[in-house]
Order: structure tokens, then sequence, then C-alpha cells
């Protein structure tokens, strides 16, 4: 049984490690906890039992929500873990009164972006060479947003 809930100090190791297998430039541990303590930030945290197997951030300012990160463990993927997370996020996005939300993902993020399309997000613009890789090139973002 999946259950969504708020960030601890206790899961930025398994966030860390969640992203480590997301993306090919995570954030840093002391950057996950200083979003932790953003006043501006929400994040959240997928549990399946004990086990954090996904996580989600966003950001509100004024009545705006930037969706900053969506990760699932790649053994869970595929089970609706990202779908719980972004439901928790919107949930929370209309409590802050928020009536824009914005994002941007990796023009190789697929699923990602399906994701979101099925959420009603619209693609807005290609942003070029957005995303650095390891290797040193550049990969374009998908800027993604919908009212709400």
């Amino acid at each position: 049984m999946i259950s969504i809930e708020k960030m601890k100090k206790e899961y930025i190791d398994d966030v860390y490690e969640i992203d480590k297998l997301s993306v090919p430039i995570p954030w840093s541990k002391s950057s996950i906890e200083e979003e932790m303590n953003n006043m501006l930030a929400s994040f959240l945290v997928a549990k399946e039992d004990e086990k954090i197997v996904g996580f989600a951030m966003c950001w509100f300012i004024m009545d705006e929500c930037h969706i900053g990160n969506i990760a699932v463990h790649p053994d869970y993927r595929k089970k609706g873990i990202a779908s719980r997370l972004l439901d928790e996020l919107l949930k929370g996005c209309k409590e802050h009164g928020t009536t824009y939300l914005l994002l941007e993902v990796r023009s190789s993020n697929i699923n990602a972006q399906n994701l979101y399309k099925k959420y009603g997000f619209k693609e807005l613009v290609v942003r070029k060479k957005y995303y650095k890789n390891p290797d040193g090139t550049y990969e374009d973002a998908v800027i993604m947003d919908r009212d709400l």
C-alpha cells in the first residue's frame, strides 16, 4: 500500500538515491535539505510500508506552482506512484490558491511528458540546451503549463 506524506529529514538519503537513479545530475543532499526548509517549497514522499519509493517537490510563488521534480525508484515505476504524487501536489495547489502550474521536463523523458499531458499540461515552449549531462552535452527542456 502506497502512502504519501511530507518529507522528513530522515528521508534525505533515500530521496537522494532515487534522484541519482532518475536523473543524470541529481540534486546534492544539501540541496534537498535546503529545499525541505524553504518556506516556498512543498516536498512529499511516497512510501510503501516504510520504504521511500518516490518523491515530488514544488515551489509555491504567489498564485503559481512550479513543479521541480517528481521521481520514482526504478523498481516501483509503472505502478501509479507518480500519479499519486502529482495528485497530492495538485491538492496542495488548491489549498494554496494556485491558479497556474509550470514545469520543465527533459525532451527525452516521454513517459513524464505523457503523465503531465494526462493531467492537462500543455507544451508551452522548448528551451534549448537547458539540462547539462555528465558528459558535458546538453539536452533541451520541454516547458509545460496548465491552469488550475
